[in-house]
């Protein structure tokens, strides 16, 4: 019997995160405390199988282990290695999972929220990246791509804003304190509150008010993303 080599493809890398997404929305990780951590396993569980290497949640306190671990990723990047990372940038910074094939990779960042209702604690959404809520009373779960979130003049607004405070009054505290001699810096983190609901069916203000629409529109991105491969 003659042995058929297994081939990783496009379509099988869109299908499997599509199907965790699905199984995020039907409830499978409900009751879990840290979804990012759950969403993370469910997938690498697919991707692993599908010829993924996965990178899990990097351990701060050995700082050797964090090295390594940088060290491999960067290998497996420059080999075009299929693999996924668990916040590849820092616990503090976006996205939480990155997707990585033939060099190219999916960004995808979750929200935690009581009611609706979303922080952005280190800058604005950012176009073709994936952004999951989930709502902590009912462990209900949305999603919607970057470009989806908000409109293009309030995103403009709130970015340059932001910028302006950390090159104007920002940098000039900043430079006090260095003057003194003070121990003390000051960091002006970009954090903004969305305070509309993304559970809405009618979502004000964003390009996609309907919320099916939204969530199929990350649906759409996905299955058709090839990855850099034609």
């Amino acid at each position: 019997m003659e042995n058929i080599e297994y081939v990783l493809t496009p379509d099988i890398v869109n299908g499997d995160v599509i199907a965790v997404l699905k199984q995020a929305q039907n409830g499978v990780f409900g009751g879990s405390l840290n979804f990012e951590e759950a969403f993370f396993d469910a997938l690498s569980r697919r991707l692993v199988v599908s010829g993924f290497r996965k990178f899990d949640k990097a351990n701060s306190k050995y700082p050797k282990d964090c090295k390594y671990r940088k060290e491999q990723i960067k290998e497996s990047y420059e080999n075009k290695d299929p693999h996924l990372i668990f916040q590849p940038e820092g616990s503090q910074r976006s996205p939480d999972i990155r997707i990585v094939y033939n060099s190219n990779s999916l960004d995808i960042e979750v929200k935690s929220t009581l009611k609706g209702t979303v922080m952005w604690n280190c800058g604005l959404p950012k176009e073709n990246n994936i952004y999951i809520t989930i709502k902590g009373q009912t462990m209900d779960v949305t999603f919607a791509m970057g470009q989806d979130i908000f409109l293009p003049e309030h995103y403009k607004i709130a970015k340059e804003g932001h910028r302006k405070i950390a090159d104007g009054l920002a940098a000039k505290l900043i430079a006090r304190l260095k003057e003194i001699n003070s121990p003390i810096t000051y960091y002006p983190r970009p954090m903004y509150v969305d305070f509309r609901n993304w559970f809405d069916d009618n979502l004000p203000n964003t390009p996609i008010p309907n919320r099916k629409d939204r969530e199929e529109n990350v649906l759409k991105y996905i299955k058709s993303f090839q990855w850099g491969l034609e």
